[in-house]
């Protein structure tokens, strides 16, 4: 079973992010998933709904790594914040879950 998730959105185009939310949760999510990575986050719509999927069902999650695929701005730090802050207060399954953004 699957522990460990890489996710790059950076090599799939904008239109094709679609994400629908599974009616039942996989086996492997809720009780062997321990790493997520996840590469490119924009804060889609579909992004953010896949990330508290994972985050509500992982119950064996013990770290979320979040990079970012802002583009440079002035307010990089202020949106990075933004972003981190929100994440933050999702539900969790894992009470030892350690969610990181860069």
């Amino acid at each position: 079973m699957a522990q460990c998730l890489t996710w790059n959105v950076s090599r799939i185009k904008k239109n094709k992010r679609t994400w629908k939310q599974p009616s039942v949760a996989p086996p492997c999510v809720e009780s062997h998933l321990k790493d997520v990575e996840f590469r490119g986050y924009c804060d889609y719509k579909q992004e953010h709904g896949f990330l508290a999927y994972i985050l509500d069902r992982g119950l064996v999650l013990k770290k979320m790594k979040i990079f970012h695929g802002l583009k440079k701005s002035s307010s990089l730090d202020i949106r990075k914040q933004q972003i981190l802050k929100t994440l933050s207060t999702l539900p969790r399954s894992s009470n030892t879950c350690q969610l990181l953004f860069d």
